[in-house]
């Protein structure tokens, strides 16, 4: 990797993003979104850097902690940390353990692969709209 710093996102309640910001093996940063509604999740990412004065280019890679969450919130977290990593071109990874430490974290990036996205493991029932049973 080109930088110790990673991003971490984990779902923190049913509609809350919690991101964390490790550099090594410490927590440099951590901020959690505002809101009712996931629409904000983007904008508390770019909170975060902006709060330690740091730009997405400073970082080298994506942990995606996997633990019960909403479907939406499910689905979004991996669009925006998969999109992340294609556009800078860094791993990343999903761990399954939500009370992961910061050098859990970073050796499960260390052996992540550029290029290899990860797949949302659902917890929650999709409700994408009213059910039909004609």
């Amino acid at each position: 990797m080109f930088g110790n710093m990673m991003l971490v996102l984990s779902p923190h309640d049913k509609r809350i993003l919690k991101i964390s910001l490790l550099d090594g093996d410490a927590i440099m940063h951590e901020h959690v979104s505002e809101g009712d509604t996931h629409t904000g999740w983007l904008t508390a990412i770019d909170k975060t850097l902006e709060e330690v004065k740091k730009t997405l280019d400073g970082i080298s890679g994506i942990v995606l902690i996997e633990k019960e969450s909403s479907f939406t919130g499910s689905r979004l977290m991996h669009t925006i940390g998969n999109t992340l990593a294609y556009a800078k071109q860094i791993p990343i990874v999903g761990i399954m353990n939500p009370n992961a430490t910061p050098r859990d974290i970073q050796a499960a990036l260390a052996g992540a692969v550029k290029g290899v996205y990860v797949l949302p493991l659902y917890s929650g029932e999709p409700n994408i709209g009213p059910l039909s049973l004609s």
